[in-house]
């Protein structure tokens, strides 16, 4: 499968090397596409799966489009361009409901709840880390579901596009915990009777 990923900072780049290692395509959007770093950066993730383009060019790469952007960034980015059919992974820490309706596009809450060197290697002692993942559009979410799938995590559908500010809240949760002395090797797991 094709990714498009929005954002080649930390998360950007931790979840295209998540995604490339077990054999997905990523173009990764840059305002640069050119510089040094980038160039340093895509045969660093795997030449053979890896390219770098504007964001222009990395819409237009996939209908998969994963934003490892700030919110606030993010909302300026989905301002550019035809993102009506694009399946939108919404990594960020904002309101799903808002980028929405800014994007038009098919939207999932997804991959905003554990550190981002996690996506590469999401298992805890021998147990896959809980993903959750929220909204409206049912294929959308099935695709979103596959490529967390895909890189080890246990996925779990949490409902509608209304609770996206709850995966917020726990994404904040999570950051609090590793304020609060317990760094960043730890992750969330549901677990049912």
């Amino acid at each position: 499968m094709k990714i498009s990923v929005m954002g080649a900072g930390f998360v950007g780049e931790s979840f295209a090397r998540a995604v490339t290692k077990v054999g997905h395509e990523v173009m990764l959007s840059s305002r640069n596409p050119h510089s040094e770093k980038m160039q340093t950066l895509i045969p660093d993730i795997g030449a053979s799966k890896t390219q770098a383009g504007t964001i222009e060019e990395t819409l237009a790469f996939s209908d998969v489009v994963a934003l490892a952007l700030p919110f606030d960034a993010a909302l300026e980015v989905v301002q550019q361009g035809d993102w009506s059919e694009k399946i939108v992974l919404d990594m960020t820490q904002g309101d799903l409901g808002e980028l929405q309706a800014v994007c038009n596009g098919r939207v999932v809450k997804i991959f905003n709840s554990i550190g981002a060197e996690h996506y590469q290697d999401p298992i805890f002692e021998s147990i896959n880390a809980t993903m959750f993942y929220c909204g409206d559009d049912v294929d959308a979410k099935k695709v979103a579901s596959q490529i967390a799938a895909d890189i080890r995590f246990a996925g779990v559908d949490a409902g509608d596009a209304s609770m996206s500010h709850h995966l917020v809240n726990l994404a904040r949760f999570w950051i609090a915990l590793m304020n609060n002395g317990m760094g960043r090797d730890f992750a969330f797991k549901l677990i049912k009777k």
